[in-house]
């Protein structure tokens, strides 16, 4: 799994990882994706946007920066990934709630605190 801010080719063109998305795949289970904005020119509008599976092989044009932080987000989203080829859309978003919650909680941060910003 690449880093955020990792730029990749595709057919011919260059993206720019800026995030990590779940999805639904057609058998049920939950997959992820990269999110990709087109490079140079980053997020232009929604239809910017682009999502590709994180399993695909594509050539690295440039790694993006990885800390310590940045790894340990890496090898949690990817075990989240793992986890999500055995469950469904619906029981990997209860997952996902529970900790968001136990993060929040963990910060400090309560749920008006989210919601007002």
């Amino acid at each position: 799994m690449h880093a955020i801010g990792s730029v990749i080719a595709i057919q011919g063109n260059k993206f720019v990882v800026c995030g990590y998305n779940p999805y639904e795949r057609e058998d049920g289970s939950v997959g992820f994706g990269y999110v990709l904005v087109p490079y140079p020119l980053g997020f232009v509008n929604v239809d910017s946007l682009s999502l590709v599976d994180v399993e695909q092989e594509y050539p690295v044009v440039h790694e993006g920066y990885c800390n310590e932080a940045a790894e340990q987000a890496v090898q949690l989203i990817q075990s989240a990934h793992e986890s999500g080829k055995t469950l469904t859309m619906a029981q990997f978003q209860a997952i996902q709630d529970e900790v968001v919650t136990e993060v929040q909680q963990a910060l400090g941060i309560s749920d008006e605190e989210v919601e007002q910003s």
